[in-house]
């Protein structure tokens, strides 16, 4: 399993503002650069990429932000260990993979109290705007048990409270995606507002 330090020696021999540049048009604004956000449409730029903190964000429909790990996995739809994989490789950082049991059972572990907070969310009185989407598509309940889709709700740290009231390992569901780690170092939800879909690969 890689280390904290892996990340961040990562993100510490790679600009932000050049991975981004591949992939989005940025334009100059003052001390950031600016563009239409990638992850929806727009006419007006709200994405903003901040060199000297090394993060972006939107300011429009997506109010979504992060590190260049969060940018790649948003914009490339990878999970998290192929983005270290791939920005590890840019960077010239060996990263070594260690098996670990114990750890790969508790991130198990993690998934499935997060995966039953999200179905729960999607019963909630805050789901319904998601179930009556859900419903306009023809996914009814015998869908979304079978497909356990989830939904998560709009507050930013609604998962990390209920993770922290479970004992979990913030750090652990960072590891996990579950949580994004901001430039100041605190942890919130990486996903709110939006409806979840798990993927199962063949170890679960």
């Amino acid at each position: 399993m890689k280390s904290l330090a892996d990340t961040d020696e990562i993100k510490s021999r790679l600009d932000i503002v050049e991975i981004v540049s591949e992939r989005v048009q940025l334009q100059r604004a003052g001390r950031n650069y600016k563009a239409n956000c990638p992850f929806h449409n727009e006419k007006t730029p709200s994405f903003i990429v901040d060199p000297s903190r090394q993060s972006w964000r939107c300011f429009g429909q997506c109010a979504s932000g992060g590190d260049v790990f969060s940018f790649i996995m948003k914009i490339d739809g990878l999970e998290f260990g192929d983005a270290l994989r791939m920005l590890a490789q840019r960077a010239g950082v060996e990263i070594t993979f260690k098996e670990n049991t114990a750890n790969r059972d508790d991130f198990f572990a993690i998934n499935e109290v997060a995966l039953k907070f999200y179905k729960e969310a999607l019963l909630s009185d805050e789901g319904i705007p998601a179930r009556d989407y859900l419903d306009q598509r023809g996914l009814g309940d015998d869908i979304r048990q079978k497909f356990a889709i989830g939904y998560s709700p709009k507050g930013k740290s609604s998962l990390k409270a209920h993770l922290a009231f479970h004992d979990i390992d913030l750090d652990k569901a960072v590891e996990c995606g579950l949580l994004n780690r901001t430039e100041h170092g605190t942890t919130r939800d990486f996903f709110w507002g939006r409806l979840m879909f798990p993927i199962h690969d063949r170890t679960g």
